[in-house]
Order: C-alpha cells, then sequence, then structure tokens
C-alpha cells in the first residue's frame, strides 16, 4: 500500500471560505502489486472541525453530512433544487437523512477547541458517489445561556412532557444553523461508470 497524495481540500465557492472553522484532508493510497500500476485506489477522509474560543466550553454539537448534487459540487445557489440526497455522519456511522434535525457525530457538555474524524476509511470513493456529485459538510452549534435559561424556566413550566435533552438538541441545530456555523469542506465530481477514480 504506497501512499499517493495527501491535500486538504476546503470550499471553493463559498465566501465564508477565509472565516472555515472546518476543513478535511483526503489521503489517496493504491492497492497492488507494488509497482507503479494501481489496480485499486482507496481513501481516507479525516474532517477536522475548530471552534472559536467564544464558544468553545459551551456545551454542543458537532456535525457532518454529504449532499448528492446535479449541480456543480460546492456550488450552493440551487441547493433547494439540485438536492439529490443527504446523509449524516452518526455515531453509528453514516446514515441517510429522513427529515428533522439533524443528528450530530458526538455532542459535549463543552466543547472542546477542536475535534477530528475519519468519515472514510481506506475505502473506494466511488462506491458512494458512483454517478452522482458530492458534497461534504461539517459545523458545530453550541446552547447559548439564554436558551439554556428558557429550558429552565418557561418550558419546564409550559411544556414539561418534553425532555430538557430534546429541547437542548433543537438549540444546538439551531445555532448551527442559523448563524452559518457550517462549511463545505471537500467536493467530489461523479466518478465514471465502472472507474476507480476515488475523486479529488
Amino acid at each position: 500500500m504506497n501512499l499517493k497524495h495527501s491535500l486538504t481540500a476546503l470550499a471553493i465557492a463559498l465566501p465564508s471560505l477565509a472565516f472555515a472553522q472546518a476543513s478535511a484532508t483526503k489521503q489517496d493510497y493504491c492497492l497492488g502489486s507494488g509497482d507503479d500500476s494501481c489496480s485499486q485506489r482507496v481513501s481516507t477522509v479525516t474532517v477536522q472541525i475548530n471552534v472559536p474560543s467564544g464558544d468553545a466550553g459551551k456545551p454542543g454539537a458537532f456535525f457532518i453530512g454529504a449532499r448528492a448534487t446535479t449541480g456543480t459540487p460546492g456550488n450552493i445557489t440551487n441547493i433547494n433544487y439540485d438536492t439529490q440526497g443527504l446523509w449524516l455522519f452518526t455515531p453509528g456511522g453514516w446514515v441517510a437523512f429522513n427529515g428533522g434535525t439533524y443528528t450530530p457525530v458526538e455532542y459535549f457538555s463543552g466543547l472542546p477547541s477542536g475535534r477530528q474524524y475519519v468519515v472514510v476509511n481506506q475505502q473506494d470513493l466511488c462506491q458512494f458517489a458512483a454517478d452522482r456529485n458530492m458534497e461534504l459538510w461539517a459545523g458545530y452549534g453550541v446552547l447559548q445561556p439564554d436558551k439554556e435559561q428558557a429550558i429552565n424556566t418557561y418550558y419546564s413550566i409550559k411544556a414539561p412532557r418534553i425532555p430538557p435533552e430534546h429541547l437542548r438538541a433543537v438549540y444546538v441545530y439551531n445555532d448551527m444553523k442559523d448563524a452559518k456555523k457550517y462549511w463545505n469542506v471537500l467536493n467530489m465530481p461523479a466518478c465514471n461508470t465502472g472507474g476507480n477514480g476515488g475523486g479529488g
């Protein structure tokens, strides 16, 4: 197994690139006889999510997801029309998203300043992408102090049957979504049918 190349891929079409708190590193390996030929290419993808000092230490969660699109990977201009499917990276691995709030990959009582996740481990990326353009996204959300206070006061009276953990999860998800704390970290064009390209 020979390491062919590694790269760090960030968003190529989003204005928030300069302020991105997340990135992905893709390492490609060739499986073969050891010569210059490559009978199969596999990849390992690692996602790094960083948390600024203003949010570190607050209750929160990290989120990682993949989107299949009929458009150009990384271009979200028509995201409501060209999305073919969504998948979430969860503690149990990749699962299809079927609505509701996103399931985080990990929840913390106090967010660390950063965390890495291996989301693909020496696998053929074309098995995931097939004939679809794919995007990888990563982000985080936190439970703001005023939301925690609302859960402990208002909701404990007005909605006592709703578990506080559920309300916290919703607020953390909304913080990620509303404050745009998510970033396009890796893009992969569709693979040729039967190919072992692995993307780039």
